[in-house]
């Protein structure tokens, strides 16, 4: 017997009484703004920047203010700031040099290199590069220099930066768009869940609710041998997966972990082999005679393995010259028969339990194969998990029948469906692979420099299948197209088709242009799915504003910066 998946997947909640707005960036406006910010660093002596958020404090600002302010990239604040100080300070013309020369000393007009926009010496400009645009001789700029910190860290350019900023407030909050932000302002926070088959709760945690599940669907083994898993993104499948894959393995029995992602496998095998060397470390220290030797038996007797890879090595270990060329019939028809023979010719390639995560992309022909696979066919246990909201969008959505349905209706990631905050969704807005390379390198740098993130909590994914856009980031850090460990300077970059079943603190999504909104609907609603479930704390989307904005729910609308003040938006 077997079932098809009738669910309809809901990705979006309803639309709320004040239309939620996500602000568009670009990299000219944040650009500026770290300038400005490396600017009011020496002028209040400070060896890191000061950022518009900290003079606002100063100024008694409200902290709502500033969370406005902030998603607006104060653009708000920073052009009225800079014009004050350019007035104040270039009356002379060795005021005008001066101020000349603070342009290049401070990065302004994207006149920093990437790699240096924040090294330790705060990412500010070279002398020689002021010397070549300025045709200074070194002594020249050397004093120049000189004259210019000390010109700005006098009292009276503080008191000025106070006044300006002050004036500046005053103007945005009496402009009509700081009045429907400030009636939106429930907006700033995620929404409410989906209407549909899983609630999230932040009650519950992964540490509680994964070990409880696991209990779960081991007790039902012991009474039946066959098991469905269902839950959507969110609710912990590849994490119960894993934990009864290795539970039946300590047990001794003889187990496969199979799923359909390249990526999804090679990140089990690296948390199996790190679960493996932390236990064998714990046996050795606490060494007994009598003490058994259960880090191995799990190491020897666990699997994990994408299906295609497993009938790939199944066929050579059965002499049976697995094709050479890569075709959808070669994958979803030989493959599978390929491994029904090789397991027939070796009883030795047969499991004693079967794990299957994504079963959502498993086509009939592959899961049939998978169960031939048990040495005991009729009583041999086989757990499924699988996604029914992603079933829809598989044409071969059929799913095996079993004894025993177990499903998960609680999301264990607060963001998971639902329409996330400018704090925790940011976007920028760019029209070239050059503009969009730059813009990424940019964030990166930054997402480093704060030091909440690491190089291994952010993903690069890409909406096509491209996988390389040699990105150059600051301090060493490179990309792989391979988990990437713990600890590493390297971040993750493939594609967000590739990354499916994986989630990361933060996810860039790169690539949204032309071929994203050719996509059909279908797809797009596959798209916008596999989006909206990859990032755990930040999702930061790079591509054209039309793009974007389809991709949005309906219920969101989208405010670009460069539409605030039109001309700090732009390249100059």
């Amino acid at each position: 017997m077997e079932i098809t998946s009738t669910v309809t997947p809901q990705p979006f909640a309803a639309e709320a009484p004040f239309q939620p707005t996500l602000i568009i960036k670009n990299l000219a406006q944040v650009q500026e703004l770290a300038a400005l910010e490396r600017m009011l660093a020496t002028i209040y002596g400070s060896a890191k920047p000061v950022s518009l958020a900290e003079i606002l404090e100063k100024v008694q600002c409200d902290s709502l203010t500033i969370s406005l302010l902030k998603h607006l990239a104060f653009a708000p604040i920073c052009t009225g700031l800079l014009d004050g100080l350019k007035q104040s300070l270039t009356i002379t013309d060795e005021g005008k040099r001066l101020f000349e020369i603070s342009q290049i000393l401070f990065g302004f007009h994207g006149q920093v290199s990437v790699s240096s926009r924040f090294s330790s010496n705060s990412g500010v400009g070279s002398n020689t590069t002021i010397a070549v645009k300025l045709k200074l001789s070194p002594a020249e700029v050397k004093q120049s220099t000189i004259r210019l910190k000390a010109r700005l860290q006098a009292p009276n350019v503080r008191n000025l930066v106070e006044q300006i900023v002050r004036q500046q407030l005053a103007i945005f909050k009496s402009s009509g768009l700081c009045q429907a932000m400030l009636l939106q302002q429930n907006s700033f926070v995620a929404s409410g869940p989906v209407t549909g088959e899983w609630t999230v709760s932040s009650k519950v945690s992964a540490e509680s609710e994964i070990p409880r599940q696991v209990e779960k669907v081991l007790s039902a083994l012991t009474k039946t041998n066959t098991i469905n898993i269902i839950g959507g993104t969110g609710t912990g499948k590849t994490a119960i997966a894993s934990e009864v894959a290795l539970a039946l393995a300590q047990a001794g029995k003889k187990v496969l972990l199979v799923t359909h992602s390249r990526l999804l496998a090679a990140q089990l095998r690296y948390q199996h082999q790190q679960y493996l060397a932390e236990l064998e470390q714990k046996e050795q220290h606490h060494f007994s005679p009598m003490q058994s030797t259960t880090a191995a038996q799990a190491g020897c007797a666990l699997t994990i393995s994408t299906f295609h890879a497993l009938c790939h090595s199944a066929a050579q270990t059965a002499n049976l010259n697995p094709p050479k060329s890569i075709s959808t019939r070669v994958f979803n028809e030989i493959f599978p028969e390929l491994l029904i023979e090789a397991t027939n010719l070796y009883r030795d390639l047969k499991f004693d339990a079967i794990v299957v995560d994504e079963g959502h992309s498993f086509g009939a022909s592959l899961w049939r194969a998978l169960m031939h696979c048990l040495k005991d066919q009729v009583n041999g246990e086989f757990v499924f998990c699988y996604d029914p909201q992603l079933l829809v969008f598989n044409r071969l959505s059929i799913v095996p029948h079993a004894a025993t349905t177990i499903e998960l209706k609680t999301s264990l990631k607060p963001n998971i469906d639902l329409l996330a905050s400018n704090e925790s969704t940011e976007l920028y807005e760019v029209s070239t692979a050059d503009e969009q390379a730059e813009t990424v390198q940019f964030v990166v740098d930054n997402l480093l420099d704060g030091g909440k993130y690491h190089p291994n909590d952010i993903a690069i994914l890409s909406a096509n299948n491209e996988k390389s856009h040699r990105f150059k980031f600051a301090n060493g850090v490179k990309v792989c197209q391979q988990p990437v460990k713990a600890k590493s300077k390297a971040i993750l970059e493939t594609s967000l088709f590739q990354f499916r079943a994986l989630t990361a603190k933060v996810v860039i999504l790169i690539d949204l242009f032309d071929e994203v909104e050719k996509l059909s609907d279908w797809k797009f609603q596959y798209f916008c799915y596999l989006v909206w479930g990859r990032a755990t704390d930040k999702l930061i989307i790079v591509g054209s504003e039309e793009a974007m904005a389809r991709l949005l729910p309906r219920e969101v609308a989208t405010l670009a910066t460069a539409e605030i003040l039109p001309s700090n938006g732009r390249k100059q």
